[in-house]
C-alpha cells in the first residue's frame, strides 16, 4: 500500500515538473532555446554526438558501396562517350574532306570544259603571232646569215647529243674494247650475240696468240673392206694448235711418240669414212681425244689437215 502510493506520488510530481516546464516555455519567450532544451534534456549533447557518428558510419558505407559500383561503370560509359564524341569528329572531317574534294573537282570540270578551250585559244593566238613576226625576221635575213645560223644549229644540236650520249655512256666508241687486261673487268657486263654472224671464233680469233705445229707427212696403210683393193693407203699433213706454248714443247719432243699414235688411229679407219666430209671431221676428233690423253703440260685445242691423198 505503501508502495503504491509512492509511486502516485512520483508520477504526480513528473508530471507537475513537466507541465511546469511547458509552461515556463510558453511563459518566457525571451530565454535562450538551447538553455531551456539543455535543462529539459541534460544529455542532449551526448545524444546528438552518437547519433551523427551513427549516421556517419552509415553514410560512410552507403558512399563507398556506391564508389565501388560506379568505378565498375563510368569506364565503360565514359570509354563510350568518347567513341561517340570521336565517331562525330571523324564524320566531320571525312565530309568536310569529301565537299572540299567534290567543290574543286567540280570547278575543275567546269573550267575544263569552259576555260580551257579559250586558254588554248588565246595561246595559239600568241604562238602564231610569234611565230609569224619571227619568220618575217627571218625571211628578212641575208643568205649568208641564213647559212650562218643553220651551220650553228647542227653544230650545238650535234654537241649536245654527244655530250648527252657520253653521259648515259651509250657511244660505241668508248665500248669497243681491243683488248681487256683482266676478266674482272667484264664481271659485271652481261653479253648477247647473234649466233650466225656477230661470234668469233675463241681460239682463231686473230687477237689471241696462236701455238702450232706442223708434224711430218704420214703415209698410212688403210682398213680393208669389202669392194676395196689389196692395198688401200692414205697421205696426210697434219697441223696441230695448243693453248700454250708447253704443248707445242711437248708435242715435238715427242713427235715420234707421236706420229706412231696418229698412225694407229688412222689405220683403224676405211676409205669410204675418209673418202667424205663427216669422215675426216670424226679422223681430227679422234686424233684430238688420243693426243690429248698422253699430254701433260697442255692440251690441243685444234686439228688442222692441211693436205691429204686417198688411194682405194
Amino acid at each position: 500500500m505503501d508502495q503504491e502510493s509512492s509511486n502516485k506520488e512520483k508520477k504526480k510530481a513528473t508530471t507537475l515538473t513537466n507541465n511546469g516546464l511547458l509552461d515556463e516555455l510558453e511563459s518566457d519567450s525571451n530565454e535562450d532555446a538551447d538553455a531551456l532544451l539543455a535543462k529539459a534534456i541534460p544529455n542532449l549533447d551526448k545524444e546528438l554526438n552518437q547519433l551523427q557518428s551513427d549516421f556517419l558510419g552509415l553514410n560512410a558505407d552507403i558512399e563507398s558501396l556506391d564508389i565501388g559500383e560506379n568505378q565498375n561503370q563510368a569506364p565503360s560509359s565514359s570509354l563510350i562517350k568518347r567513341l561517340s564524341r570521336l565517331q562525330k569528329k571523324i564524320q566531320k572531317i571525312m565530309v568536310h574532306f569529301y565537299e572540299k574534294v567534290f567543290i574543286r573537282l567540280k570547278y575543275l570540270i567546269i573550267w575544263i570544259i569552259l576555260e580551257l578551250p579559250k586558254k588554248i585559244s588565246s595561246l595559239w593566238k600568241a604562238f602564231s603571232a610569234k611565230a609569224t613576226s619571227l619568220f618575217q625576221k627571218f625571211s628578212a635575213w641575208s643568205k649568208k646569215r641564213k647559212i650562218l645560223f643553220f651551220s650553228f644549229f647542227i653544230f650545238f644540236t650535234s654537241i649536245f647529243y654527244l655530250y648527252y650520249k657520253i653521259l648515259k655512256d651509250d657511244l660505241s666508241i668508248f665500248n669497243d674494247y681491243q683488248f681487256y687486261g683482266s676478266m674482272k673487268e667484264l664481271s659485271d657486263v652481261s653479253f648477247s650475240y647473234d649466233l650466225q654472224e656477230e661470234v668469233e671464233p675463241f681460239y682463231n680469233s686473230p687477237r689471241v696468240k696462236v701455238y702450232t705445229f706442223k708434224m711430218k707427212p704420214i703415209v698410212v696403210n688403210l682398213k680393208r673392206v669389202k669392194g676395196s683393193d689389196d692395198n688401200p693407203m692414205s697421205y696426210f699433213e697434219f697441223v696441230f694448235v695448243g693453248n700454250s706454248n708447253d704443248v707445242v714443247v711437248e708435242f715435238k719432243n715427242r713427235e715420234s711418240e707421236m706420229i706412231d699414235l696418229v698412225q694407229r688411229t688412222i689405220e683403224k679407219m676405211t676409205y669410204n669414212t675418209l673418202d667424205s666430209v663427216n669422215g675426216k671431221e670424226l679422223l681430227k676428233q679422234r686424233l684430238q681425244k688420243e693426243i690429248n690423253k698422253k699430254l701433260s703440260d697442255g692440251v690441243i685445242k685444234k686439228v688442222e689437215l692441211h693436205n691429204f691423198f686417198l688411194k682405194p
